[in-house]
């Protein structure tokens, strides 16, 4: 990422604008930016690679369904994207406790 952090959010709000739109290379662009965070967050989690790889896919799936309940007023893509990899690998770690 590059610029200030004024200018990320702003290219942030801009891919996410371009999901709404149903464009995909809006994911792409979010993937780009925001993948190895997330992976990170995911691995700090659940210690796994399989399975952080698991709910990154599932957490950026859950972007593009869900782009349109986005608020910037409520926080940053960043955070929405944290936020959204952290429920999904507790609920990964909930699931396999039910097993």
């Amino acid at each position: 990422m590059t610029g200030t952090p004024q200018d990320v959010q702003l290219e942030d709000q801009a891919l996410v604008a371009r999901l709404v739109a149903g464009d995909d290379r809006g994911l792409s662009g979010l993937y780009d930016r925001h993948g190895s965070m997330a992976y990170s967050l995911a691995m700090a989690i659940l210690r796994d690679a399989p399975d952080a790889e698991e709910v990154v896919a599932e957490a950026f799936a859950q972007v593009w369904r869900t782009a349109a309940s986005f608020d910037l007023y409520r926080g940053s893509v960043a955070a929405w994207i944290s936020t959204i990899v952290r429920t999904r690998a507790l609920d990964l770690i909930r699931s396999q406790r039910r097993r």
